[in-house]
């Protein structure tokens, strides 16, 4: 299926027929979701798929918003100390939430792919739910879903969407001046500048690895500005900057994926540093 026909495929299934859903292509669907993007590359999103029937009928008793009655639901949470631990408060009170939003939508379009219905249900009581599939404490519930073959029979219509006139704008909300470009150009040493406060101001409530990350972007934009300079006047020394600029821009994202590479990139980065002094 092409991928827009995914999209409009994609509606709220409110009607499911008794068909029981394989295992296999279940998996598929929260494989999907797991390649949501991720703030800092946390991850705390955790998945129950639920299909044993009768704690899918008990599931369906508390939860006042699903309907369909069916054969899967699967129990979107999110790992709260985990986050905290990864990432501090920010990841556990409001990214881990976004996250584990973006991999729903990812399942959901998965699930639309494979011929599936699905329904993001937020109408339910936590407790009751938390207690049903035994989620730890440190879980926080933030979906359910329910997932299974629809009854075409009560095929789901195409909601009436806003125009895209009424929800985007371009450039702005000054629509007095809708279309102008502000022409300024803001010298390297300026766009330094601004990245540096900014990044101080957000340190606050970022991953504890921002920090370093924060400052070895700073250093290579800096080392840039430098080869810039001396590229006519000193152009061996032009040449190690830039070097050293494209060893820190290739592995300084490595900070949320692999830190020892990080870290070892910055004892190279300092090598290269101390063969300038």
């Amino acid at each position: 299926m092409e991928f827009t026909d995914v999209i409009l495929q994609r509606r709220s299934c409110r009607a499911f027929t008794p068909t029981p859903v394989d295992r296999d292509v279940l998996s598929s669907l929260v494989e999907a979701a797991t390649q949501a993007p991720s703030a800092s590359n946390v991850q705390a999103w955790r998945f129950c798929v639920v299909d044993d029937e009768a704690l899918v009928r008990k599931l369906d008793m508390v939860s006042p918003g699903l309907s369909g009655k069916p054969p899967v639901i699967i129990v979107a949470l999110t790992d709260r100390a985990y986050a905290r631990a990864k990432g501090g408060e920010d990841a556990a009170n409001e990214f881990a939430t976004l996250d584990c939003a973006y991999a729903c939508e990812n399942l959901m379009l998965a699930a639309a792919n494979a011929g599936l219905g699905t329904c993001a249900i937020k109408s339910y009581n936590e407790a009751a739910v938390r207690a049903l599939i035994d989620a730890p404490d440190d879980f926080a519930v933030e979906l359910l879903i329910s997932v299974g073959y629809p009854d075409q029979a009560k095929s789901p219509r195409a909601p009436k969407r806003k125009p895209l006139s009424e929800v985007c704008v371009f450039n702005g909300y000054d629509m007095a001046n809708a279309g102008e470009q502000n022409n300024t150009q803001a010298t390297p040493e300026l766009e330094l500048l601004a990245y540096m406060i900014t990044s101080a101001a957000g340190l606050a409530g970022e991953p504890s690895i921002y920090g370093p990350l924060r400052l070895i972007e700073s250093a290579k934009r800096i080392a840039s500005m430098q080869a810039a300079a001396l590229a006519q006047e000193d152009p061996d020394r032009a040449a190690k900057l830039r070097h050293l600029t494209h060893l820190i821009d290739e592995r300084q994202n490595d900070c949320m994926t692999n830190e020892a590479s990080f870290y070892a990139m910055l004892d190279e980065a300092a090598a290269l540093l101390a063969d300038l002094l």
